[in-house]
């Protein structure tokens, strides 16, 4: 069946100048700030269990990757800087760049990436283990250099190994000798952070265990990533504030000084957040009645670009109903595509014929059956199908015996 693919929309205020806010930004804090509105806080603090858009939003600004997609949707070179795979796809080697560096000074090394794939196969977190469960195992070369050797082929290895996030060995191996299950460890926790810490500063040598105690000691947690950003304050369920990485390796990123996750609980408030100033950018998908008000508004930027989400109808083959091939037929001929894309949204969004998104132009196969509104049709394949409307009160019912698919 047909399937939309929405189009990604958010709101921005056209920023002139440096903006401060009195509750959010002090008047002390002499940086260039984005504050972000975002409809929920993190779920998760907890990196190992990224469940919710809003855990992989702070995820993904604090944890650094080899590689990261880029507007054409191809994976990019990101924490690494060169690679090279064998002819049957089945030995990669990856070179790490030589000047990046964990939140906490330490500098990141082909150890942490090693031990990363390792910790994942070992305690299956459910969130990463599934870009490593193909790896056989994994070799260090050098100080910078690893080779992965794969037991089953991964056409995808690029965007699933290579976008997994990177742990920092010094923090995540005494993580697992404190908890028999590092995903219940609570790095905000000061309880945790404690028990971990001192671990770390018997365990580590002195120079690793004094950057991370420093750390400690400033910001209270041991969330440490390697990321264009770093955690220094958080009010539990309201705000997440967020420090440029003084040391990133990347020249240019990230542009502004400072970032803040700032929760406001529905689309609308984070609108009205930035139309008032309060903050600069939503997060989400802006509510599609107001884009016309917004669009009038000189003061508004709403920019449109193409999204990978695509939405669809997933049915459970295994019950009698949706298990049938015609039943199934007949729900793609009676969803009024048009109708979903122009009205429900407002014409912001795609109509598609494949669950494959038709970016991933190597990938996608634009070649299957297509289904047009037709109601008769619809109707006609919920009869053969045994689907009767027995007694005339408007809904159907299936008749026995005539499940198959």
């Amino acid at each position: 069946m047909k399937k939309s693919r929405s189009s990604w929309i958010v709101i921005c205020v056209v920023l002139t100048a440096m903006i401060t806010n009195s509750v959010l930004l002090p008047v002390v804090w002499a940086e260039e700030t984005l504050i972000v509105a975002s409809m929920k806080y993190i779920k998760n603090p907890n990196p190992l269990r990224e469940e919710t858009w809003y855990d992989w939003w702070l995820n993904l600004v604090m944890y650094d990757r080899l590689f990261r997609d880029g507007p054409d949707l191809e994976p990019h070179p990101w924490l690494c800087s060169w690679y090279e795979y064998s002819p049957d796809g089945m030995v990669w080697t990856f070179r790490i760049v030589e000047n990046a560096y964990w939140h906490d000074g330490n500098p990141i090394t082909a150890e942490d990436l090693a031990f990363t794939v390792e910790f994942y196969k070992k305690y299956k977190p459910s969130s990463w283990y599934p870009l490593v469960e193909f790896v056989d195992r994994v070799e260090v070369l050098d100080k910078y250099t690893v080779r992965v050797y794969l037991k089953t082929f991964n056409a995808w290895l690029l965007r699933t190994f290579g976008e997994m996030i990177i742990l920092p060995r010094h923090v995540w191996q005494h993580v697992a000798e404190v908890f028999s299950d590092p995903t219940l460890f609570n790095p905000l926790s000061s309880s945790d952070v404690s028990k971990v810490l001192e671990r770390i500063v018997t365990g580590e040598p002195p120079d690793v265990a004094s950057k991370t105690k420093s750390f400690v000691d400033t910001y209270k947690h041991l969330r440490i990533g390697s990321g264009p950003y770093m955690l220094v304050r958080w009010v539990e369920g309201e705000i997440l504030d967020l420090a440029k990485h003084p040391k990133y390796f990347k020249p240019g990123f990230p542009r502004a000084d400072r970032l803040v996750f700032k929760v406001y609980t529905t689309d609308e408030a984070q609108y009205l957040a930035v139309k008032k100033g309060e903050a600069h950018i939503m997060m989400w998908t802006a509510p599609y009645a107001v884009l016309s008000e917004a669009q009038a508004d000189p003061s508004l930027v709403v920019p449109k670009s193409p999204d990978t989400y695509i939405g669809f109808i997933g049915f459970n083959l295994r019950d009698p109903i949706t298990g049938n091939k015609n039943f199934r037929k007949a729900v793609a001929y009676a969803l009024d595509k048009d109708f979903v894309v122009n009205t429900l949204m407002l014409g912001y969004a795609e109509r598609v014929d494949t669950y494959i998104h038709p970016g991933y132009k190597f990938w996608v196969n634009l070649d299957v059956p297509k289904y047009s509104f037709d109601l008769e049709r619809a109707a006609k394949l919920l009869d053969e199908a045994g689907f009767k409307d027995i007694d005339g009160d408007g809904w159907r019912s299936l008749l026995r015996g005539r499940s198959s698919r």
